[in-house]
């Protein structure tokens, strides 16, 4: 078996029949689809069983099902059970293009490469106009030495796990992290792009990627934080530049959801002395956009900005 795809599925009953039928449409006999139920409350489970049954019975559709324990087991879950030399992953709202197995088949075939990236569009209900801007997490194409681009792909901070296939031996011991609901792609990937030799980037959008109303962010809970500490804390002594530019990304994060939550922007004591070298070092990151340089050296001036700035909006009602 070449390639599992892993679609983990949660409250998707308006889009997860669209998602699958997309895959098993196109889907080889070198490919496999497991589809983990998390534990669905709707009647996701139910379309899938009853809309798919002969292709459950027929070992073309692996179906699993566990208690609700979040999408980061559900992938763990379905990563356990997998057969494939790679392993790629699919979100059950969204669906794949039509050459999306031939050009990801196309691409293990050439040759021995560790990831294989590729790009995507974005779509939404409200929007049905059929308009798909191909966009990519950076813009070198083609068979890559990993080591050469971990800087652009690192601060792009892009980590979508959906537009990405990884060779299986690369992802051993790795997993998505448990218990986290946000940012754990980032969690996963960070390291598995660390060790990876190679990269085969396609130019060509390959997945269609549903977009929310309302991004992660914008609901943010005080529970997402912690994590973010974590994960630079386990990063702390890595000085290359590319984890310079995870770390921005961290700060990032923390500054985004402590403003949606209205709570301070705290950073740990036994973080502050990196942080404080990392601003030091912020004229070196030449690819940091700007929102990321001013949060990372002058968060509180930003604040203040955002403050007036609310003010003013108000004034004008």
């Amino acid at each position: 078996m070449k390639l599992s795809i892993i679609v983990p599925v949660y409250n998707v009953e308006k889009y997860v029949v669209q998602c699958i039928s997309s895959l098993l449409q196109y889907k080889t006999a070198q490919v496999e689809i497991i589809v983990v139920n998390d534990g669905s409350p709707d009647q996701s489970g139910a379309l899938i069983q009853f809309e798919f049954m002969k292709e459950i019975q027929a070992g073309d559709l692996v179906y699993l099902e566990q208690c609700n324990q979040g999408v980061s087991v559900a992938r763990n879950h379905g990563i356990a059970h997998a057969q494939g030399d790679y392993i790629g992953f699919v979100d059950a709202d969204d669906y794949v293009a039509e050459s999306y197995f031939y050009e990801v088949l196309h691409a293990i075939d050439e040759g021995k490469t560790d990831i294989i990236e590729f790009g995507w569009f974005c779509f939404s209900d409200e929007h049905t106009e059929d308009i798909k801007v191909p966009m990519y997490v950076h813009q070198n194409f083609g068979l890559l030495n990993a080591k050469e681009v971990l800087e652009p792909i690192f601060a792009a901070s892009i980590w979508y796990s959906c537009c990405r296939v990884i060779k299986r031996e690369l992802i051993g011991a790795t997993s998505f992290p448990p218990g986290v609901r946000f940012c754990e792609d980032m969690m996963f990937l960070y390291d598995i792009y660390d060790r990876a030799a190679s990269i085969f980037h396609i130019k060509m959008p390959l997945y269609a990627y549903r977009q929310n109303t309302v991004g992660a962010t914008a609901l943010a809970k005080p529970e997402y934080i912690q994590p973010m500490f974590d994960l630079y804390r386990s990063i702390l002594d890595r000085d290359e530049k590319h984890f310079d530019y995870l770390k921005a990304s961290i700060v990032y994060v923390v500054f985004s959801c402590s403003l949606k939550i209205g709570c301070a922007f705290a950073w740990p004591a036994d973080l502050y002395a990196d942080l404080l070298r990392l601003r030091l070092r912020f004229l070196s990151l030449k690819m940091l956009s700007v929102r990321k340089m001013l949060i990372l050296i002058a968060p509180g001036l930003l604040l203040k900005w955002k403050s007036r700035k609310a003010k003013n909006s108000n004034r004008s009602l």
